[in-house]
């Protein structure tokens, strides 16, 4: 019967919301998939499906993960939450998920990343943020993950990179991070990037100016 279920796909679909209750009687289930459905906002659905290990959340409408949403999934080791609508990372999002290898964010709104965002994903070895709108490379968030995982930042709206800082320098070189796609501005404030970036960020050599137009589409290496 169900109670043997190992995988669970719901979509596509039109599902908005649903309750704990439904995963009732689902103990081993380790693979749910609700991708192409209508979800807004993503509740605290999985108490009951504590074993879970890989959760599949895109192509929603999510804007926001309550409270606690997550934290029963000590097990998860995969959450992809692409093409949604999320327009930030809070604190509070991935809390309790102590086994999280790989979360995907990819192709989202978000603009702001708390502070603590990513702090207790002591397991994490990569992360996608990339086609969002990250204006900034906020060093307080990036120095939580953990050292040596991979930072998928590419394609967003980051026109610098700031590596002015002894601090800066450290955390980025301590983590494999990608930022190609970026509307780089090659003026004066890229100067720290160009005399350190091709130590700290992994696709260096292939970064392109957006500006001024007379540098558009110029390797920042050799300009």
């Amino acid at each position: 019967g169900l109670s043997s279920l190992h995988t669970l796909v719901l979509g596509p679909g039109n599902i908005q919301t649903t309750t704990g209750r439904a995963f009732s009687g689902l103990p081993i289930l380790t693979t749910l998939t609700m991708n192409r459905n209508s979800i807004r906002t993503v509740g605290t659905w999985f108490g009951l499906i504590s074993k879970l290990v890989k959760l599949y959340l895109s192509w929603n409408d999510i804007e926001d993960i309550e409270e606690g949403a997550l934290q029963p999934l000590i097990d998860l080791r995969r959450l992809e939450l692409t093409h949604n609508r999320l327009h930030a990372v809070k604190q509070w999002y991935f809390k309790g998920l102590r086994s999280l290898k790989c979360l995907k964010l990819s192709y989202n709104n978000i603009s702001h990343i708390d502070e603590k965002s990513f702090n207790p994903l002591n397991s994490l070895t990569s992360v996608f943020l990339d086609h969002n709108k990250l204006v900034h490379l906020e060093v307080s968030w990036l120095k939580e993950l953990p050292s040596g995982s991979l930072v998928h930042l590419e394609h967003n709206l980051m026109q610098a990179v700031n590596l002015s800082t002894h601090q800066e320098i450290e955390v980025m070189r301590g983590r494999y991070v990608y930022v190609k796609g970026n509307p780089f501005r090659c003026t004066c404030a890229l100067d720290s990037l160009k005399s350190k970036g091709a130590r700290v960020l992994q696709d260096y050599k292939t970064l392109q100016c957006s500006y001024p137009s007379r540098l558009f589409g110029r390797k920042i290496a050799e300009v």
